[in-house]
């Protein structure tokens, strides 16, 4: 079992798998799903700019800077801006 955080907007999805020290659900106010070895299902939904503002605070902690492979968070952060779009609507967000 792992954590596995997917961000959906009409269609195209993001993922983020691993548990960073359980910021996203921190930052989503999400520690509810949070299960231990996993995340339990759960989904929320977020307009855009809250979750881009919201990831932009995860890309820039010091979780995401210590981080061991230190260009994943880049990585999310650039996949996240490249798919979705303010216009597109709400983002999803799944925990699990």
């Amino acid at each position: 079992m792992a954590h596995d955080i997917t961000f959906s907007q009409n269609g195209s999805s993001v993922f983020f798998f691993g548990y960073a020290k359980g910021i996203f659900y921190q930052i989503f106010n999400c520690q509810k799903f949070d299960q231990g070895l996993s995340g339990s299902g759960e989904s929320i939904e977020v307009d855009y700019q809250t979750c881009l503002d919201n990831l932009l605070i995860i890309c820039n902690s010091v979780i995401a800077r210590n981080y061991p492979d230190k260009k994943r968070f880049t990585k999310f952060q650039k996949e996240f801006l490249d798919k979705f779009s303010r216009n597109k609507g709400n983002v999803i967000i799944r925990f699990s």
